[in-house]
């Protein structure tokens, strides 16, 4: 059988992310492996939010005009080990869980060495190309390292993503509550106590667009109040990080669905956890509580009364905890693997950039 000859376009603008809007959404729902991070609402609110001073590389891939494939990079000014480099590669910042490639069934083989095969074209806007926390089981993987293989480009062994908690949600929140046992259950109920005795207390539970832009004030109040606040600038979003949650959070004609909780404590807000859902999956991304009422637990608090709440819901098949923290696992021991990826050419700069980075060994 002849290899499948796909035909490559190289976006480079925002306004072609809205030109493409229909057939991205149109390939998402063909794609197995589609989540929140796939979508074209959430790629372009990352853009417009961070994409300032990098220069995009959005690759559409097509057969017979049919759009098969999608792969959102960007170029951009780094340093390698002190050395400065020009990195092609995946969108990257705090908010970026984890990257993938989108591709429609029956076109992983042809897709990924279609990229490989860009990677090696574009060899004079870069010089090393990083691609970070891919899924581990990412089916296209070893068919792109292979032809990057074959046709002269260099790498590094993949090294270990951050890991991602995953809860299945398939029984009620009294059977789960249940299989963890007397502990885990009566420390739920200690916990709620423990809040209440603070004041009264009301928890909110968020689901109305309408009601999104003061839900958003809410969060970046709560956050200067936090651990995330003016001490610790690499967790804190600020006004900028918020904007781009609420773009993405609220694009609900892209069948995303904001669903937040703020915890009141006499009628004071001091506690949030911000999540979003997605094709029946509930990713976490925010818990954050006013540091005053530490002692309370009120930030646990939070996380169990959204967690009951996917249970009872109805709306979800699986909770995404965003993170392998000892408290993530606590929830659920099942992970998600993710890998992170390096390759060089052979160009004399990058090329001693590999050589650098293999004596280096994972540093």
């Amino acid at each position: 059988m002849a290899p499948v000859q796909l035909e490559l376009d190289v976006l480079t603008a925002l306004h072609e992310f809205d030109a493409l809007h229909a057939e991205w959404n149109d390939l998402l729902q063909t794609d197995p492996a589609r989540n929140l991070f796939l979508t074209p609402a959430w790629n372009r609110a990352w853009w417009h939010t961070f994409g300032a001073d990098k220069a995009l590389r959005l690759l559409a891939l097509r057969c017979g005009g049919r759009l098969v494939g999608l792969a959102p990079y960007m170029v951009y000014p780094s340093r390698i080990g002190g050395l400065s480099a020009r990195v092609l590669g995946t969108f990257t910042n705090p908010h970026v869980s984890r990257t993938n490639i989108l591709i429609a069934p029956g076109y992983g083989t042809a897709v990924a060495q279609r990229v490989a095969a860009y990677f090696k074209s574009s060899a004079d806007e870069w010089d090393v190309a990083l691609l970070q926390q891919i899924p581990a089981a990412s089916p296209w993987l070893p068919a792109f390292l292979q032809h990057a293989s074959d046709i002269g480009l260099l790498s590094l062994p993949p090294q270990p993503g951050v890991r991602k908690c995953i809860l299945p949600i398939a029984q009620s929140w009294e059977s789960y509550v249940n299989e963890r046992g007397t502990h885990f259950r009566r420390n739920i109920g200690k916990t709620e106590r423990r809040v209440a005795r603070g004041g009264a207390v009301t928890y909110r539970h968020c689901t109305d667009p309408a009601t999104a832009s003061a839900d958003f004030a809410v969060f970046q109040d709560v956050e200067q109040r936090s651990w995330k606040g003016a001490n610790d600038e690499g967790a804190h979003l600020g006004s900028q990080g918020w904007a781009f949650q609420q773009e993405f959070a609220t694009a609900s004609a892209d069948g995303i669905q904001c669903d937040n909780w703020i915890v009141e404590l006499d009628a004071r807000p001091i506690a949030i956890v911000h999540t979003v859902g997605f094709d029946r999956v509930n990713y976490c991304f925010q818990t954050l509580y006013d540091e005053s009422t530490k002692d309370l637990y009120v930030g646990r608090a939070a996380v169990t009364r959204h967690i009951e709440s996917v249970f009872s819901g109805g709306a979800y098949d699986a909770l995404d905890l965003n993170g392998d923290s000892d408290f993530c696992a606590s929830w659920s021991p099942q992970v998600q693997e993710f890998v992170s990826l390096q390759l060089f050419h052979r160009k004399p700069y990058s090329g001693m950039l590999w050589g650098l980075k293999k004596a280096w060994g994972t540093r």
